[in-house]
């Protein structure tokens, strides 16, 4: 019977749990349990980084909403404006 090996978190930056920030692909291997515990250090900075792209996402959606309100807002007043003469003549 071979050696059993697992694999870890592919892609990601922060995965790289032995120091090397290059962004490779980081393999764990080894036995079972030093595959695990490996991955249990490297899950904090996993998780780190999600909130991160979470927080960028929340901001992002914030700004369009703003910009949405904008434009509505703008989409009112424009339709107040033309129906503001009664003899059928606009205002813009």
């Amino acid at each position: 019977m071979g050696r059993r090996r697992c694999r870890g978190v592919r892609g990601q930056k922060d995965a790289a749990v032995d120091g090397d920030d290059n962004g490779d692909v980081k393999v764990f291997r080894g036995s079972p349990s030093t595959c695990l515990r490996r991955a249990q250090y490297a899950l904090p900075k996993l998780q780190a980084g999600g909130m991160e792209m979470l927080q960028g996402g929340i901001e992002a959606l914030k700004e369009l909403h703003k910009m949405l309100d904008v434009a509505k807002k703008n989409e009112k007043n424009k339709k107040k404006k033309v129906v503001a003469r009664s003899d059928g003549d606009s205002l813009t």
